[in-house]
């Protein structure tokens, strides 16, 4: 059994261990040529975001049966394709028991708005260009704004648990839950929860119904000077329209975990978005890192790889 580690880099180490007794291990060390010449050997592929695994992906690893992924989603792999070559993914998704546990993104959603609502960066940033001026940097407290949570699973839930101890009035739109918390004011129309809130956290999957599922249309329903915090696809929300809600201050600001074709280095280069996060305070992004913590990467790597383990001995 070949097996190849696209993203070795801080690779859990009883991780390893357990992959090394199932067949030999080979680490991508950024050398495409090198990659071209062992596709076609390897029978087990390990990503996490790192790589699109698509179809011309895939056409190359002719001997391949599975591949492992420890996230949540799935849209950095083309899993239509690999269903037709009979590839088996491995990944987290629906493994809710597991990653109840599991608080990374939640947590790192909530440091997005806090660093936002109080001006984190840009006051850190003047302060190491030597300027120590409090008034320019000004706040808001997060006690009695109406929060809405978009999508009332996992990290929804976590998300609401944290807008209670900050005492705020929380709404939660999401047509497939039937039961909230007393404390949660569920909303049965998109239209009318954006409009009760001032800070909209989103926490829904990326799927065919959900793509662009923010845009102007939806969006201008919230009140002006709303926040907006995305953690979950960039695809979600619609870019134009976003940095247009932003130029025109109908939203005073936003806070990004995730951007669209953020794999793909021209889009990056290209983003009108990185462009506007570069010369304005009321945009916030980060490398899709809300995922990305010690613990949290420690345990779903152990968790696939043991699926993995399972699955073999299946066979």
């Amino acid at each position: 059994m070949n097996i190849l580690k696209l993203e070795p880099n801080g690779f859990s180490n009883e991780a390893q261990k357990i992959l090394e007794k199932m067949g030999r291990v080979f680490d991508y060390n950024g050398d495409s040529l090198y990659l071209d010449k062992i596709l076609p050997d390897i029978d087990v592929i390990i990503s996490r975001l790192g790589y699109n695994i698509d179809e011309s992906f895939i056409k190359k690893s002719k001997n391949l049966k599975i591949i492992v992924s420890p996230t949540t989603g799935l849209d950095h792999i083309d899993t239509s394709f690999a269903k037709s070559k009979k590839i088996k993914v491995i990944s987290l998704k629906n493994k809710k028991k597991f990653l109840n546990n599991i608080y990374a993104t939640p947590e790192h959603s909530w440091a997005l708005l806090l660093s936002l609502i109080r001006n984190i960066h840009p006051a850190a940033t003047s302060v190491a260009k030597n300027l120590w001026n409090r008034e320019s940097f000004k706040g808001r407290e997060l006690k009695d704004n109406n929060i809405g949570i978009l999508g009332y699973g996992r990290v929804g839930k976590n998300v609401a648990r944290y807008a209670r101890a900050f005492k705020m009035k929380i709404y939660v739109y999401d047509p497939y839950k039937d039961y909230v918390p007393s404390y949660i004011k569920r909303m049965s129309s998109l239209e009318e929860f954006l409009s009760k809130i001032n800070i909209l956290m989103v926490h829904i999957p990326l799927n065919d119904s959900t793509y662009n599922f923010l845009n102007s249309k939806n969006l201008s329903h919230l009140p002006k000077g709303s926040i907006i915090v995305n953690s979950s696809r960039g695809e979600i929300i619609n870019e134009t329209d976003l940095l247009d809600l932003l130029t025109t201050k109908h939203l005073s600001g936003c806070a990004l975990d995730v951007i669209q074709n953020e794999r793909d280095l021209v889009s990056r280069k290209e983003s009108r978005l990185i462009r506007y996060f570069k010369n304005n305070n009321n945009l916030l992004i980060t490398p899709h890192i809300a995922g990305a913590t010690y613990e949290s990467m420690e345990k779903t790597e152990i968790f696939v790889i043991k699926e993995l383990k399972k699955t073999l001995l299946e066979k």
